[in-house]
């Protein structure tokens, strides 16, 4: 118990340590002491471990430097479905709509994307990278993505994109005499094993 208290002594004396020394009773006992004793031994006790932080900074300019330096920095935005100037021909105006980025959208910094259609956004922005519109009106329109931060403000942006919408005009409807296939196609029948 005495060796216990001892030696956490010596450790708590930190940098202002004195010796410490050990030596044998008759009786087999063990004695700890810090002044010398004739047949003692003197028992080295390791320096205690320290650490020093490294010095506070106060400058709120380093910091919020060193804040925009982790910030990611996006080499790539497109949208690569629909291809440009591609055709589609859909009569139900449905549109598919692919935004890619690289690196990956940091959607832990609050990164997202905003589509937009012929100048207009098409939702809110958002981390989704897939859409699909309905009803979208025939003709020529144009397609852009922009990767904005947390603030809104736009990170990048990508190549505008048009594509070109075709869906049957209820104009060339000739209800008199509705038109006719030149070929019909028969009907598929499955190959049974």
């Amino acid at each position: 118990m005495r060796l216990l208290i001892l030696l956490s002594l010596a450790l708590l004396c930190g940098n202002t340590q004195a010796a410490v020394y050990k030596w044998k009773l008759p009786d087999g006992s063990v004695e700890f002491s810090d002044q010398p004793h004739p047949g003692a031994e003197e028992i080295v006790i390791p320096k205690a471990q320290t650490f020093t932080p490294p010095p506070r900074s106060t400058n709120i300019e380093s910091q919020i430097t060193q804040k925009k330096e982790t910030t990611v920095s996006y080499s790539s935005v497109m949208i690569t479905t629909p291809d440009n100037d591609a055709t589609i021909r859909e009569n139900s105006g449905k549109i598919e709509i692919n935004v890619a980025t690289e690196p990956p959208l940091q959607s832990k910094e609050g990164h997202k994307i905003l589509v937009k259609i012929d100048g207009k956004a098409i939702a809110d922005p958002s981390t989704a990278q897939h859409y699909v519109l309905d009803n979208i009106d025939r003709g020529t329109h144009s397609l852009q993505a922009s990767i904005l931060d947390a603030t809104g403000n736009t990170l990048m942006e990508s190549s505008t994109v048009t594509f070109h919408l075709k869906r049957i005009s209820i104009l060339l409807k000739n209800n008199k005499n509705p038109a006719q296939p030149v070929n019909p196609v028969p009907p598929v029948n499955p190959i049974s094993p």
